[in-house]
């Protein structure tokens, strides 16, 4: 399978050339306003304003001026997205109510790897490279598979830079003891090469009532790496090579047990080591036509070794007899995309091939064969018909072959409608088939705190997401001054949706128990049904100086139990409430950014067996708010910019859960949701090295 996702690769590069056309007097142009420019999901670069999906872009001056270092902090205060912390697991997503596992997250449009508990963690994810987030809320199926049901986040790298050769460190530190670097030089040639290196790590001493021993949150090294090289053909035509790497240790430090006779302790260390390497082609076919192709190779491993660290002995620790495993994880990937608008401009078009292989390995991988395996062979096409400026409807199909369950066609229909000059819709809905992943399938982690166990009888998840979008805005005095409003809902239906379930032993096997038989003994299993719905609106504002945002999201989440017990509800509610001000009185001056989060309580039901009787029994987390401040000055021509911050104002540590089932590795009575109240401090020097495209300053 590697050989022939290469080989096809290397067969379109070779063509490529070829075919591309030399006479464009009657090209359709492809350029749009660089500063409202989205690709995701699209046939080319797509004015924002115009895009038929619903997209927001948070840009590299806000990942800075917020101080969010990875993707985990960056998405905490955005709105519809819901991030909850594990202390081992790390943070993971819900986005549309729906979990990381409905979402699909990339580089660059190649997806990451490495889930934990059905989500990637968010805070290996690091944002020193990244120019901007796009992410799209709703379904994304058909160009990029079932695990983009509920949406797209996608990571767009930093490139060529506007200088021939520039240098950039950033230092940044934050009173819970983290601190954070990064070193980045670039260079562009005249001859169209370019090239990018960048490098840190980011460093966390461990926070929590215990210093030395047993902190609530474990210290944390994370190290990283991008490299890139880059071929500017034409203006459009472009090539570029990119490997990033990253690794972390967590130290997760035991309590100190018979702390008067030769004490010891039990402690574990986690180390994650991922790597994404890949070859980007995007070049003009003609007039009409723009070929994109993506070759990536993505890697991931992660060690956990327990140990017993005699206390009383410097230095002793002796491994704990089957307390190391690790697990790899491989992943082939080639996307290829073809699009083309015909001349009158009513007709654009999209077709693609999408191939992928899984592979994976380790001690808790039980599989037939030594190297568990799943690959995904998949095209894909989507029309869009434009009969004025104002209408734009799309509609697609992707058809995949599994190597080992089958998936239907999945259909998607899309709606972009100006109905009046400053009153605009858009709607979309799209089927999607979610087949188990290998760790679904064959996952086996039995220790002394856990028994978790894939299930290789896994049926795929059969999903459908319905959305609509109605927008409106009233310009001002000056013509960039406006008010905007949006407001609209979501509708989510999925079978046979994958999830971890109690178990117990049947003479036919495992079966979901049914009822809380506290065994705590786990596997994956298929829900019958699962759906929720949700209203969505924001009101936002741009003035000369100041601009501001407030957003609203209210999610139903269904209760199986309601099909059997009158008294619980069929949904329960919970409202999140964001917004964003920026404040900047002077063009020159510095500028203010406040970000609040209010995060209603969540509440689910679950069964219990009391006496021989199972009753329905009623789990509250508890709400919270959110609120971070920062101001940013720009000095020295621009050379420097200065970020100083406030994260969590209101010291938000823990939030209270009443009911059993609380958040793994947290308690039964409280979930760790921050490391409370932090102030932090950014340095950023930012220096030209080439006065022009051929003449070096250093050494001079």
């Amino acid at each position: 399978m590697q050989k022939l996702i290469v080989a096809v690769w290397l067969a379109a590069c070779w063509l490529m050339p070829k075919l591309q056309a030399q006479d464009a007097a009657d090209s359709i142009t492809w350029d749009v306003d660089i500063e409202q420019v989205v690709v995701t999901g699209q046939y080319g670069p797509t004015d924002l304003r115009q895009a038929v999906h619903q997209l927001t872009v948070i840009k590299r001056d806000r990942i800075e001026q917020s101080g969010a270092n990875n993707l985990a902090q960056l998405l905490s205060q955005e709105a519809g997205i819901r991030i909850q912390q594990d202390l081992v697991l790390g943070s993971s997503l819900q986005l549309l109510g729906l979990g990381g596992e409905n979402v699909r997250i990339m580089l660059d449009g190649v997806p990451l790897i490495g889930t934990l508990d059905g989500s990637i963690d968010l805070g290996q994810i690091n944002l020193h490279n990244i120019q901007r987030v796009e992410i799209v809320q709703g379904p994304m199926s058909v160009s990029y598979g079932a695990e983009a049901l509920a949406g797209v986040i996608n990571l767009i790298s930093r490139k060529q830079e506007a200088a021939a050769g520039r240098l950039e460190l950033s230092q940044q530190l934050e009173s819970r003891g983290e601190q954070s670097s990064s070193l980045m030089l670039s260079t562009h040639r005249p001859s169209g090469w370019w090239g990018r290196l960048q490098a840190g790590h980011d460093w966390f001493s461990g926070f929590g009532p215990d210093s030395l021993r047993a902190p609530l949150w474990s210290p944390k090294r994370q190290w990283f790496g991008d490299a890139q090289l880059g071929y500017q053909a034409g203006p459009e035509h472009h090539w570029r090579w990119q490997s990033s790497f990253g690794a972390e240790a967590i130290d997760r430090l035991g309590e100190v047990r018979r702390p008067q006779f030769k004490p010891y302790a039990f402690d574990e260390f986690y180390k994650t080591r991922r790597s994404q390497h890949a070859l980007f082609q995007e070049a003009p076919l003609g007039p009409q036509l723009r070929l994109q192709s993506t070759l990536g190779l993505s890697l991931y491993e992660r060690t956990r070794e327990s140990v017993r660290t005699e206390l009383s002995a410097p230095g002793g620790t002796t491994p704990l007899l089957g307390e190391q495993d690790t697990l790899y994880l491989r992943s082939w990937m080639l996307r290829s995309t073809l699009a083309w608008k015909a001349r009158s401009g009513h007709w654009q078009g999209q077709l693609g091939a999408d191939l992928r292989l899984d592979q994976a390995k380790g001690g808790r991988i039980v599989s037939e064969q030594s190297l568990a395996a799943l690959s995904d062979y998949a095209l894909f096409g989507t029309l869009r018909y434009q009969p004025t400026a104002d209408l734009s409807l799309e509609t697609g199909l992707r058809a995949t072959y599994n190597n080992r369950f089958r998936v239907p066609l999945i259909p998607s229909v899309h709606l972009r409608y100006q109905m009046r000059p400053k009153l605009s819709l858009r709607a979309s809905y799209a089927q999607g088939v979610r087949s188990p992943r290998l760790k679904e399938l064959y996952f086996y982690f039995v220790d002394i705190n856990h028994f978790i166990q894939g299930n290789p009888s896994l049926k795929p998840e059969r999903g459908q997401n319905a959305q609509f979008q109605l927008e409106t805005y009233w310009p001002l005095a000056q013509s960039e001054q406006r008010i905007s409003l949006k407001a609209g809902g979501f509708v989510n239906y999925i079978e046979d949706k994958i999830d971890l379930f109690e178990f117990v032993e049947t003479p036919e096997g495992i079966a979901p128990a049914p009822a809380d038989t506290s065994t705590l003994r786990y596997a994956y299993f298929n829900q019958a049904l699962y759906k929720n719905r949700g209203l969505q609106s924001s009101l936002s504002g741009r003035f000369s100086y100041w601009h501001f945002q407030l957003s609203w999201a209210c999610v139903g989440y269904y209760n199986p139990l309601a099909e059997q017990d009158e008294a619980v509800p069929l949904y329960t509610y919970a409202n999140e409430w964001s917004s964003q001000v920026t404040i900047q009185p002077w063009k020159k001056g510095p500028s203010l950014l406040g970000l609040l989060r209010v995060n209603d309580k969540l509440i689910t039901y679950y069964p219990e067996t009391i006496d021989g009787l199972t009753q329905s029994r009623q789990r509250l987390q508890a709400g919270f708010t959110q609120l971070d401040l920062s101001l940013q000055q720009s000095c020295w021509h621009h050379k420097l910019k200065l970020n100083v911050g406030v994260r969590n104002v209101l010291d938000v540590r823990q939030v209270s859960i009443l009911g059993s089932g609380g958040a793994a590795h947290t308690g039964t009575d409280a979930m760790a949701v921050s490391l409370g109240r932090s102030f932090w401090v950014q340095l950023v020097f930012t220096q030209d090295l080439v006065k022009n495209n051929s003449a070096p300053i250093l050494g001079k």
